[in-house]
């Protein structure tokens, strides 16, 4: 399975909470492409996101996405059912967030925690197919980029996620 950075550094951090907390569990759901390394005939079942997780007796769905892009995340970076998915989940108790990571700025990248219903509003009053970064970082809560403790890696301070 080959993960890209923003994914290989969030399951890092996901591993380092579970090393730390008793009360905490995740696992990450394999999408489509990672079956499809294995083979091109194998069908895989849509999910709802890349991640879950469980802390405290809560459930957080945790979609990631990343972008390059200098100005704003374009919403064509979203699929349909991975919106429809985190709102039902949302709507059911669950806190369902998009990790959104720019990376336009080699070094310097930014990690928004947005809960689905509040991106999803966004995007739907807004004419634009895209959300400019000021306003991503307004209405999201800003995840620091860490050293992780046990290891050395980078990885992002979930905590605060866990927290909120």
């Amino acid at each position: 399975m080959t993960l890209n950075y923003f994914e290989n550094e969030i399951s890092k951090s996901l591993a380092e909470i579970s090393k730390q907390k008793r009360d905490f569990f995740y696992f990450r759901l394999f999408d489509t492409r990672t079956f499809r390394q294995i083979s091109e005939r194998i069908y895989a079942l849509k999910q709802p996101c890349d991640f879950v997780a469980l802390y405290q007796g809560r459930i957080y769905f945790l979609e990631l996405k990343s972008s390059r892009n200098k100005t704003s995340f374009g919403y064509r970076y979203i699929k349909p059912h991975q919106f429809a998915s985190l709102l039902k989940a949302e709507q059911a108790g669950a806190r369902s967030y998009f990790l959104i990571c720019n990376r336009h700025k080699p070094r310097h990248y930014k990690c928004y925690a947005v809960k689905a219903s509040v991106l999803s509003r966004e995007f739907n009053k807004s004419e634009r197919a895209s959300i400019r970064w000021e306003r991503l970082e307004q209405i999201s809560l800003l995840i620091p980029r860490i050293k992780l403790p046990s290891s050395g890696h980078l990885g992002w301070d979930l905590e605060l996620l866990f927290k909120a």
